[in-house]
């Protein structure tokens, strides 16, 4: 089987062997697509979409509790890891996109951002995943303390004292990720003199020391074994309390104050068992990293002389890249199936939200748009009328006018001429002083008048007939013909609200639109 040698210029002078299986480097790229490229882009696209509704769901004022708090701190690192796993492995290493593998955006972000704020967000994710485990321990194992706990500090100061050390103990072990890579610059004469072309490993990442003391013993205890150890110590001590409760608690409860005990106790048992879920993913996402890890530590010497790894091993590697990314999508998924309130709350939201758009979207095409008039008590300039209206449908021989004197002699009905103006005249957008009595003369009609029979409710309210002299000026006809048969559309406007504070009740009018 054939084999060249790649990058022999950048190899150790003595080192003469450094060569590649073409087979190994074919099945390495393909694991490296699919796995890291591929597969890791779609889990890790649902997985943020999952913790920004976890996030929204436990923002909710039924669910602001100290653990739901924390849920959605972890929410937040995990999609802070999820972005920048996914932008290094699969758009930068595999796709290279947006830009290629060369750009100069790629040599600006990956060494002294990307990088270490990736190893940030992984590290605090998982020191939180171990504070969460404890703080459902003391809950469960511990109840008196946690509920003395409870009430002597508010969600808020607890939730910090949980972040605060979990923040500085990420960034602090993190910090010679920053240091790992260095820049190159281009030379002193030419088109690229003094300008940065590149990135390279540092001499602080090829020593020796600093391999097996940092890179491997440090992060291994303090991101793997100890945290997996906490997290089963935990994990086991909360599943035998969940057990003893209910051996107590087996009876049913008598009076109201057992059935309260009853339900806290039933929350208390239902977050427990999420978070046993939680962890039990952990640990079975994050043991293959472990194990590779203690691989590398072991064998790092015969793997790390050439910068090559096997076939295998790397994609196993790439298999626990999107393990990892499973961890931090899956959590979504336990809250919809574990946790009753989640779901609840989930429910509800989700069938809000589609009323919502149901509405607007019939709301839209029945849409009456109405300008605000503006009216006061007395001078009729300082009343902001509601924009909000109910609308009814009057037939036009059941309105009838103050004006008696356009009845007909010896007939007890009174009838509508032309004249009659039912709309109040604007004025710049305001009511005219002269018109408005009238008007409201006109829904004082309306209460007294029967709409079936078309007479006065009393006879003692009949008015003799009047002629109105020819000096008298008629009010403006209306801009429309109105027609027996035609139904007019009525807007009645109510709740009128006084600003101006003149002593007097608004009254409501009638405003007549075709």
């Amino acid at each position: 089987m054939s084999r060249i040698v790649i990058n022999s210029s950048e190899l150790d002078p003595s080192v003469v062997n450094c060569s590649v299986d073409l087979q190994e480097e074919l099945v390495t790229r393909t694991c490296a697509y699919w796995m890291e490229g591929v597969l890791l882009s779609i889990v890790g696209g649902f997985g943020i979409l999952g913790n920004i509704i976890s996030i929204y769901v436990f923002s909710h004022k039924k669910l602001s509790t100290c653990f739901n708090n924390l849920l959605i701190i972890l929410a937040t690192f995990d999609i802070v890891f999820i972005s920048f796993t996914v932008l290094d492995y699969s758009f930068f290493r595999v796709f290279n996109w947006p830009w290629p593998a060369d750009s100069i955006n790629w040599i600006y972000i990956i060494p002294k951002i990307l990088y270490p704020l990736n190893n940030i967000s992984f590290c605090c994710s998982t020191f939180l995943t171990v504070f969460i485990a404890g703080e459902r321990y003391f809950a469960v194992c511990k109840p008196t303390e946690y509920r003395n706990i409870s009430l002597t500090k508010r969600v808020s100061t607890r939730v910090v004292s949980y972040v605060v050390p979990v923040i500085v103990l990420a960034v602090s072990l993190n910090i010679p990720k920053f240091l790992e890579t260095e820049f190159t610059y281009g030379n002193k004469t030419g088109l690229n003199a003094g300008k940065i072309t590149g990135f390279k490993v540092s001499d602080i990442k090829s020593d020796v020391n600093y391999i097996t003391y940092y890179t491997f013993l440090t992060r291994l205890i303090l991101t793997g074994l100890l945290p997996i150890g906490f997290l089963a110590f935990f994990n086991t001590k909360i599943y035998m309390g969940i057990r003893a409760i209910k051996k107590r608690h087996t009876q049913k409860f008598s009076n109201k104050y057992d059935s309260k005990r009853q339900q806290s106790l039933k929350t208390e048992m239902n977050l427990a068992i999420v978070l046993v879920c939680i962890v039990l993913v952990f640990l079975v996402c994050h043991i293959p990293r472990l194990l590779l890890n203690l691989f590398e530590f072991l064998f790092f010497s015969e793997t790390d002389v050439c910068d090559r790894q096997p076939a295998w091993f790397s994609c196993v590697t790439g298999f626990s890249h999107l393990l990892l990314i499973l961890n931090s999508s899956t959590n979504f998924v336990v809250y919809c199936f574990l946790n009753s309130d989640f779901k609840d709350i989930l429910t509800f939201k989700f069938k809000k939200t589609i009323n919502r758009v149901s509405r607007k979207k019939s709301v839209r095409g029945q849409n009456i748009e109405m300008q605000p008039l503006t009216a006061s008590c007395g001078n009729f300039s300082n009343m902001t009328l509601p924009t909000s209206v109910t609308l009814t449908t009057v037939h036009p021989h059941s309105i009838h006018t103050h004006n008696p004197t356009s009845s007909t002699p010896g007939s007890n009905t009174p009838t509508r001429h032309h004249s009659d103006n039912l709309t109040p005249p604007l004025t710049n957008g305001k009511l005219s002083n002269s018109h408005l009595p009238v008007v409201k003369e006109v829904s004082q009609d309306l209460k007294t008048t029967s709409p079936l029979s078309n007479q006065p409710t009393s006879p003692s309210e009949k008015q003799p007939p009047q002629h109105s002299s020819p000096s008298e000026k008629e009010p403006p006809q209306p801009p429309y013909p109105l027609e027996k048969e035609q139904l007019l559309q009525k807007t009645i406007i109510s709740n009128v609200k006084c600003i101006s504070g003149c002593g007097k009740k608004c009254e409501p009018y009638i405003q007549t639109d075709l």
